[in-house]
C-alpha cells in the first residue's frame, strides 16, 4: 500500500514541478500571454481540489481499489492529451479533465495507506511517504529542465503514461479486493457549490490586476464565489451525508488544521510557481539550469520529512509544526529582503530554510488532520486534507499574481522581476497566518 500511495504522489508531485519549469516554453511555443499561464497551473488544481471529497466518496460507495484504478488510468489518459494540445485553450482543458480524475487518486490511496499502519504510525509513515514523494520533488525541476529542453514541453505530460500504468499493476497485485460498498447518496449539490465557489474566487483574485477592481466580472465572480462558498459550508451544516462528515466538521483540530494546510500550501505553492520562472530571467538560464538552482530547495523534503515524522512521535506534532511554519516564513522573508541579487548565495541560504521548514509541517498538519477522523470518516478527512492543500495553492498563486501584477514592471521575457520581493513576502505572510489558525491546543470535539 506505501509502494502504491508513492507511486501515485510521484506521479502528482512530478506533474506540478515539472510544469513550473516548462511555464516559459509552454508560453513561446504555443503563442500565450504571460498572465495565461496561471491557468495551466489553476485549470488543474481547482477541479482537483474540488472533487477530492467526490473522488473519497465515490472510494466508499464503489469501492477505493476500483475508483483508484480508475482515476490512475483517467489521469494517464488526460495526461496524454495535455501532450499533445495544440493550443493553450486545449491544454488547459485538458489539465482540468487531469485535475478531474487526479481527484480519485491522492485520498483513496493514502486513506488506505493510513488504515493499513494504524494510528499509531500514522505521522512517521506520512513522514516517509512524504520523503519518497520528495524523489520527485528533488527530481521535478531538474528533470522538467532536462525533458523541456531536450525533448520538448509535451513529454513533461508524457511521464505521466508509465507511472500510471505500473501503479495500476501494483494496485492490483497488493491492495485487497474491494468489499460491499456503503449505499449513502453522493453530494453532488455540495460538490458543485464547492468547485463553482473555489472557480469564482480564483478568476476574481487573478483578473483584479488585469482588469481592476471595480470591473464587472472581477466582482461579479468575487461576490458570486464568496455567497456560493457560505452556501457550501452552510449546506455542510445541514446534510448528513455531506462531502465532509458534520462530525469532523464540529471537531475543533480538524477544522484549525485544515485551515493551517490551506495557508501553508498557498505559501508553498505560490513560490514555487514564481521561482522557476524567476531564476530563469535573474540568471539568464534555461529550463535546466532553473531546476538545478531550485534543486537544494527541494531536496530538502527528502531528508527532513521522515525525520520530522520521528520527532513529532517523541515530543509532539505541535511543537515540530510551529518551528517548521516559523522556519517556512524566515526562509520567504530573507529572499524577500534579497530579492533581485545575482549572487546565487543570497537565494541559497534561504532556499534551503524554508525547504526545511515545509519539509517539517507538512506531515505534521497532515497527521492532525487524519487524526481527527475515526475508520468511517478517514477517506473523507483524506479528500479534505488534499483539498485543503490543492485549493490553498491555487488561491495562492493567484493572490501572489496579483500581487505582481500591482507591484511589479514585465521584462522582454514577459516575467515580472521587480515585483518579486513583494511576491515572496506575500508567501511568508501566508505562513504566518498559518502558524495563526494552527490547532495548538488539544484536540477538542
Amino acid at each position: 500500500m506505501l509502494a502504491v500511495a508513492a507511486l501515485a504522489s510521484i506521479m502528482i508531485s512530478l506533474d506540478l514541478l515539472i510544469v513550473a519549469t516548462s511555464l516559459l516554453t509552454i508560453r513561446v511555443e504555443l503563442g500565450a500571454a504571460h498572465d495565461q499561464l496561471f491557468w495551466v497551473v489553476t485549470a488543474y488544481a481547482i477541479p482537483f481540489a474540488s472533487l477530492l471529497l467526490v473522488g473519497a466518496r465515490l472510494g466508499d460507495r464503489f469501492g477505493p481499489r476500483r475508483m483508484l484504478v480508475t482515476g490512475l488510468l483517467g489521469f494517464a489518459g488526460a495526461s496524454l492529451l495535455c501532450g499533445l494540445a495544440p493550443n493553450l485553450a486545449f491544454l488547459v482543458g485538458a489539465r482540468a479533465v487531469q485535475g478531474s480524475f487526479g481527484a480519485l487518486v491522492i485520498p483513496l490511496a493514502i486513506s488506505l495507506l493510513v488504515e493499513s499502519v494504524g494510528p499509531m504510525r500514522t505521522t512517521r509513515t506520512l513522514g516517509f511517504l512524504e520523503a519518497l514523494t520528495g524523489v520527485a520533488t528533488v527530481a521535478g525541476p531538474v528533470l522538467g529542465g532536462i525533458v523541456t529542453t531536450g525533448l520538448g514541453w509535451r513529454w513533461v505530460f508524457w511521464l505521466n503514461l508509465p507511472i500510471a500504468v505500473v501503479t495500476v499493476v501494483v494496485c492490483l497485485l497488493a491492495v485487497r479486493a474491494d468489499g460491499p460498498g456503503r449505499r449513502e447518496p453522493i453530494d453532488l449539490r455540495g460538490a458543485l457549490l464547492a468547485a463553482t465557489s473555489a472557480a469564482l474566487i480564483v478568476l476574481a483574485v487573478a483578473t483584479r490586476p488585469i482588469r481592476g477592481p471595480l470591473d464587472p466580472l472581477v466582482l461579479v465572480s468575487g461576490v458570486a464565489g464568496i455567497v456560493l462558498g457560505v452556501l457550501f459550508v452552510r449546506h455542510l451544516r445541514r446534510t448528513p451525508n455531506g462531502l465532509i462528515p458534520r462530525v469532523l466538521l464540529r471537531d475543533r483540530q480538524f477544522t484549525r488544521a485544515l485551515l493551517t494546510t490551506l495557508a501553508l500550501f498557498a505559501s508553498l505553492y505560490g513560490s514555487v510557481y514564481f521561482l522557476a520562472q524567476y531564476f530563469q530571467v535573474l540568471y539568464t538560464t534555461d529550463a535546466a539550469g532553473a531546476g538545478l538552482r531550485l534543486l537544494p530547495w527541494t531536496a530538502t523534503l527528502f531528508v527532513v520529512a521522515p525525520l520530522a515524522g520521528f520527532v513529532a512521535e517523541r515530543v509532539g506534532d505541535r511543537p515540530v509544526l510551529l518551528v517548521g511554519l516559523i522556519l517556512q516564513a524566515l526562509g520567504m522573508g530573507l529572499l524577500a529582503v534579497n530579492a533581485g541579487s545575482t549572487d546565487y548565495a543570497a537565494a541559497l541560504v534561504p532556499l534551503v530554510i524554508a525547504g526545511v521548514g515545509a519539509s517539517a509541517a507538512i506531515p505534521v498538519v497532515q497527521a492532525l488532520v487524519l487524526g481527527a477522523a475515526r475508520p468511517a470518516t478517514l477517506a473523507a478527512a483524506s479528500g479534505a486534507n488534499s483539498s485543503a492543500q490543492e485549493l490553498g495553492g491555487a488561491l495562492g498563486v493567484a493572490v501572489l499574481v496579483g500581487v505582481l501584477g500591482l507591484t511589479g514592471t514585465a521584462t522582454a521575457e514577459g516575467v515580472v522581476v521587480d515585483g518579486m520581493r513583494w511576491v515572496f513576502l506575500g508567501s511568508a505572510v501566508f505562513a504566518l497566518v498559518a502558524i495563526a489558525v494552527a490547532p495548538w491546543s488539544r484536540r477538542q470535539a
